[in-house]
């Protein structure tokens, strides 16, 4: 069974898009639409925990419902992917086969992603100082949020700051 973690989508010196399955070390060639799949298949486990959260939270389901219904969108897309994508796309022999050296950009995008995080991470944390949560629950919420907002806001200045080059 593939998961997000096993798979690696990139463009070959031929400059085809393959989906390479690391540990069968098998490469399959991607059109668009397959491209899309796995895009889907490499997020899976963050859009079923956040569809989970957000139904869970609005429906106001106990939080062993979240896991109930996070393990369902993520067993559903996982079982979709591996018997109906994955069994259609055709592999390619991996002779030789050499990832094309993509150009590191030192987007500004980033950067601003980064910047978006951090406040995002202090909003949060304003919530509690404001007393806008309710309950310990909603509590620990915001804390776990602020923190995951922070650590991926320090992720991509970092990220920014490695690849940029500076002009002399």
């Amino acid at each position: 069974m593939v998961n997000g973690w096993n798979v690696e989508a990139f463009h070959d010196k031929r400059n085809r898009r393959l989906l390479h399955l690391k540990k069968q070390d098998i490469y399959y060639q991607l059109n668009e639409k397959d491209e899309k799949f796995v895009t889907l298949l490499k997020n899976n486990e963050i859009n079923a925990v956040s569809i989970a959260a957000i139904a869970g939270y609005f429906l106001k389901l106990h939080p062993v419902w979240w896991i109930v219904i996070m393990a369902v969108i993520y067993g559903a897309y996982l079982w979709f992917f591996n018997a109906k994508v994955l069994p259609k796309l055709s592999t390619v022999k991996n002779k030789k086969i050499e990832k094309k050296l993509e150009k590191s950009s030192s987007s500004k995008s980033t950067l601003f992603f980064g910047i978006g995080f951090f406040v995002i991470a202090i909003g949060l944390v304003l919530c509690i100082f404001l007393d806008q949560v309710q309950n310990d629950f909603e509590m620990y919420m915001v804390i776990g949020f602020s923190i995951f907002a922070f650590v991926m806001g320090a992720m991509q200045v970092r990220k920014y700051f490695s690849t940029r080059t500076i002009k002399a």
